[in-house]
């Protein structure tokens, strides 16, 4: 299709050349041949200046873009990556030396406080009780002091039967809501009938002091749970004992 639109239309045109060998004299016209050939070379000689400026133009395409990506690329390689992992330097044993004679390391012993000193932290532990010095009254007061002393006093031991008698509601109950009402309870039940909770000062002398309600409180809750333990002990005994039996 190309070739038939580039073709000149007089390109087909046939001359009879009859009339040549019969007239010698005759000759062809010249307009009509030299537009012909003439316009048919001049095409060619466009069409062939044509290709190399179109090649030309294609090669600077390629090229453009040949630099664009290496542009691009080059660009992208610059940039500094906002995360970079850093190796961390190995620790030498020089290091590790240093590091050892650097460090506070406690070679001293805890030191041992006299009796004297023991005294005196008693001392301020009761200083912001509530209420004077006072004497003991066996049968009305709580001791609130561990080992035989303690055990001894006639009002520890009553208190310690209503303990063991409520030890199934104890076990039942919920550690903090239910158990904690039931030390509110036998608390208040002490200071009704005019009872107090008293602490020693110093085991030397006989000098008493009522304590705070809250450490009252804390005291039944200490007595509950030594029940509770030996009880515990001694189911495991007598079911050690029944196995040995059978």
């Amino acid at each position: 299709m190309s070739d038939k639109a580039n073709q000149h239309p007089l390109d087909d045109f046939s001359f009879d050349l009859s009339c040549v060998d019969n007239h010698p004299n005759t000759e062809l016209p010249p307009i009509i041949e030299g537009h012909s050939t003439q316009s048919h070379i001049t095409e060619e000689q466009n069409e062939n200046n044509a290709i190399p400026t179109k090649l030309k133009l294609i090669e600077k395409m390629i090229k453009s873009k040949r630099g664009m990506s290496k542009k691009t690329v080059h660009s992208k390689s610059k940039k500094p990556s906002k995360t970079r992992l850093v190796e961390k330097p190995k620790k030498t044993q020089q290091d590790r030396a240093k590091k050892i004679q650097h460090s506070k390391i406690k070679t001293t012993k805890r030191k041992e406080k006299t009796d004297e000193e023991k005294r005196e932290d008693i001392r301020k532990k009761m200083k912001d009780q509530s209420g004077p010095v006072c004497v003991l009254r066996p049968e009305m007061d709580i001791v609130c002091e561990r080992g035989d002393f303690g055990n001894e006093n006639p009002c520890n031991k009553v208190l310690v039967l209503k303990i063991k008698s409520a030890l199934p509601e104890y076990n039942s109950a919920s550690p903090r809501k239910g158990r904690g009402a039931m030390f509110t309870d036998f608390f208040t039940e002490v200071k009704a009938r005019g009872g107090r909770f008293l602490a020693r000062i110093d085991k030397t002398k006989q000098e008493w002091r009522e304590i705070k309600d809250k450490a009252g409180r804390e005291k039944i809750s200490h007595l509950f749970r030594d029940e509770a333990r030996k009880a515990r002990k001694a189911e495991t005994f007598f079911a050690a004992l029944e196995m040995v039996a059978i």
